[in-house]
Formats: structure tokens, sequence, C-alpha cells
């Protein structure tokens, strides 16, 4: 029975120890794109390293076209409340550096 496999596409700090993780979903066997997932990574330093923990839950995304309504849903959401990413490029936290993970 095979697993999943995932490639990461984006990870983005939205809390000071949290990230959030969009990644391509592969069948293990066939290597078949099985759909996207979005979870929540938590993010623990021990000895100066940095180890992400994914976190139970997250969306199971099927296509591209599912992917696209998600951003579509977060760009409408932050639209009706006002908010434009660029005026918080100043406080956001730090980005995080794929090859840490």
């Amino acid at each position: 029975m095979g697993g999943l496999s995932f490639k990461s596409l984006s990870r983005e700090r939205f809390k000071e120890k949290r990230n959030i993780v969009i990644s391509e979903v592969y069948n293990k066997e066939d290597g078949k794109l099985l759909g996207y997932a979005v979870k929540e990574q938590f993010v623990a330093e021990e000895k100066g390293k940095q180890t992400g923990i994914y976190l139970k839950g997250g969306l199971g995304i099927l296509d591209r076209k599912g992917l696209a309504r998600l951003k579509l849903a977060i760009d409408k959401a932050c639209e009706k409340v006002g908010i434009n990413t660029e005026e918080f490029e100043d406080t956001m936290y730090e980005k995080t550096k794929e090859e840490d993970f």
C-alpha cells in the first residue's frame, strides 16, 4: 500500500512560530499528482536548529482550479476587511528560508 509524498510550493511565516505551507501531493507508488495540501507547521528550535512539525488538519485541494479558488477566497476576505498586503510588508514575520526545513 502506497503513501503520499509532498513537494513544498510555498511557505510563509504567519505567527512567531507557525508557517502556512502549500504543497503538491503525489502518490508514492506511481508518482501521480493527486492535488494540493494547505497545512499549518509549528517551528521548534533546539540547539540553534529549526525543525518544522506539521499539525493535524489542513485543507486537501484536488486540482489547480481549487488552489486558485482558495487564493480568490483569501483575496476577497482581505479586500472585505480592507487589507492591502503592501502596507504590512514591514511588520510581517521574518520569512522562512525553504532550505531550513
